[in-house]
């Protein structure tokens, strides 16, 4: 078990959760529109409800700092964080789209590209956190 302070607790989910906040835009806006992916009319808001997305990006980088610091994949604490930032990002939304897709009309061809996506993202969502464990395990 890793110890966090509060403080470093809080500024290292905070700063995870922006960095997979930042690279969800970045794949969103720069990436998946060159993929020839289609959302059908309607399907997506025209404009998002912000204040539910950051909650949701701010739970997932608590999310990640909470189950990485109870638990040890490999001893390579990089490693480890990265593989900590996959895990939370493919459960959260890998299942989630799944199911998703029973509802909506949402593309197909959409999962892989998001799938492979969420290893980016949680991996470097996961891996910042390793810049805030303390020396002093």
């Amino acid at each position: 078990m890793i110890a966090f302070s509060t403080t470093k607790f809080i500024v290292a989910s905070l700063v995870s959760s922006l960095v997979m906040f930042m690279l969800a835009g970045l794949w969103n806006v720069l990436v998946v529109p060159h993929l020839g992916v289609a959302f059908p009319n309607g399907l997506l808001r025209q404009v998002p409800i912000f204040p539910l997305v950051i909650l949701g990006y701010l739970i997932l980088g608590a999310v990640v700092v909470y189950i990485g610091s109870r638990s040890s994949f490999t001893a390579n604490r990089r490693l480890h964080w990265c593989i900590t930032g996959i895990l939370v990002m493919e459960i959260a939304f890998g299942f989630s789209s799944l199911v998703l897709q029973g509802y909506y009309t949402f593309p197909l061809n959409a999962i892989p590209y998001d799938l492979i996506w969420y290893i980016v993202e949680g991996g470097l969502g996961g891996l910042v956190v390793s810049l805030f464990e303390s020396k002093n395990r």
